[in-house]
């Protein structure tokens, strides 16, 4: 009994030290970034797909901005214009048949303070993944390329966060 309580705390004090140390360091969890004040209160205008607003929507919460939806109490109000993705040949046997695609993605967004204040003007993300394609495995790469088309959205909303941050972080400097 006694050796499992003397564990338990030994356990405890190296989780204890270990969280220590990283919140000394500056670590953050992905997918948090300090947003600035303009996005205490954000309102997102998107025309993109439910999944990708919803990424972005959980990014922004877990980032500090407080979602409203009303645009009249919003300090800031994200735009996603439009969202694309495309798949298209990139190689072919000797056969002439499909070995490689590439699958596309691509985000436009902008900034806007409610004042009419552009923050941050229209910005591109785009992504390109490469995958092999096998005609013996059509349903296996069908989900790979689900998959790398989520991995891919999920990597455009860390870029709009990260590019919101870095232009608010340039704007103040001298």
């Amino acid at each position: 009994m006694q050796k499992n309580s003397i564990s338990l705390m030994r356990s405890w004090l190296a989780i204890s030290l270990s969280l220590l140390l990283l919140s000394a360091c500056g670590f953050q969890l992905r997918g948090q970034v300090d947003l600035p004040e303009d996005l205490e209160r954000v309102y997102v205008q998107s025309d993109a797909s439910i999944v990708l607003t919803r990424h972005l929507r959980r990014a922004l919460i877990n980032s500090g901005a407080q979602l409203v939806s009303d645009i009249n109490k919003a300090t800031a109000t994200l735009i996603v214009e439009n969202e694309d993705q495309q798949r298209g040949v990139l190689s072919v046997s000797e056969t002439a048949r499909v070995r490689e695609y590439e699958s596309f993605y691509a985000v436009t967004f902008s900034l806007v303070k409610n004042d009419g204040t552009i923050l941050l003007p229209k910005q591109v993300i785009e992504l390109r993944r490469d995958y092999s394609f096998s005609e013996n495995v059509v349903l296996a790469k069908e989900r790979e390329q689900a998959s790398l088309v989520r991995d891919m959205q999920v990597e455009a909303v860390q870029a709009i966060l990260r590019k919101i941050r870095y232009s608010q972080l340039s704007t103040n400097t001298p």
